[in-house]
């Protein structure tokens, strides 16, 4: 059995704990009709420009906004000096950092930029750790080891500074995936992670309560509706209840209770 605490009376929300809602084509209207449905999401930008735009429709009670400097626009100088600058500046007043982190796959960047991305990561880490508290999701494809030495030289975890790493779509290896556990780390999961090759082993190792939800919709450009967010969260959350050899029910609750506390935390400093 799953230990849960969503009463009877109280409907049992989703929460997408990773995507982009900066990225849809109506931001607000997108947002009341995911309420309607029940969805809250954690919504992660990609730049502090991106971040500063969306704060005109982030009070909405089922949202919360991150304040991101994503890797991709790092690496490729969309995120200069200048727009890192105005992160830290902004870092102290925002409880949800992220999208934040480092890629070293050739397929997506150049991989001369590494020491570019480590350096901003960890000016960022060391903002977040100073500040304390924060909720962090963070992108670490072929780059797990160096995200967790700068995690734990920086002081940004939850033993040291009370933050809260998500890793984002976490792709590392398994001695990677035992070390981001030891840390204290979550792990935000979707449909793609979970038809992968690595997905059975991992779930079976990531700590039912460090598990969550995430979709990373839409695709820059592209424009979801809230129902295929519904429907992504859906699936995960049956292939997960598999996996855990638990009800579907159960699964759903215990996964909306776990993101719910996280959730609210960057709802309550905002």
């Amino acid at each position: 059995m799953l230990g849960g605490d969503n009463s009877a009376d109280k409907p049992i929300r989703h929460y997408d704990m990773h995507c982009h809602v900066d990225f849809q084509e109506d931001p607000q209207g997108f947002l009341d009709a995911a309420d309607a449905l029940g969805l809250s999401f954690l919504s992660c930008t990609v730049t502090p420009v991106g971040y500063q735009e969306a704060k005109s429709w982030s009070g909405k009670d089922n949202v919360a906004l991150g304040l991101g400097a994503h890797p991709w626009w790092v690496a490729d100088g969309r995120v200069d000096e200048e727009a890192l600058q105005e992160l830290l500046s902004l870092a102290p007043d925002a409880p949800l950092i992220g999208e934040i982190g480092i890629d070293l796959s050739s397929k997506h960047v150049d991989l001369a930029s590494k020491d570019c991305q480590a350096d901003a990561f960890r000016r960022i880490a060391e903002a977040s750790a100073k500040a304390g508290g924060k909720v962090l999701s963070i992108h670490s494809v072929k780059s797990a080891d160096l995200v967790l030495d700068i995690l734990e030289d920086t002081g940004c975890t939850p033993e040291a500074s009370g933050s809260l790493p998500i890793l984002h779509w976490f792709s590392g290896s398994t001695p990677e995936l035992w070390r981001a556990i030891k840390l204290g780390c979550f792990f935000s999961v979707g449909e793609p992670f979970l038809h992968t090759r690595h997905a059975k082993e991992y779930l079976k190792l990531i700590p039912h309560e460090k598990l969550l939800l995430e979709t990373d919709y839409p695709p820059e450009h592209a424009d979801f509706k809230p129902e295929d967010y519904e429907r992504s969260l859906s699936a995960a959350t049956e292939l997960i209840a598999a996996s855990w050899t638990a009800p579907l029910d159960e699964a759903t609750e215990f996964l909306a209770a776990t993101s719910s506390k996280i959730f609210d935390r960057t709802k309550d400093r905002a």
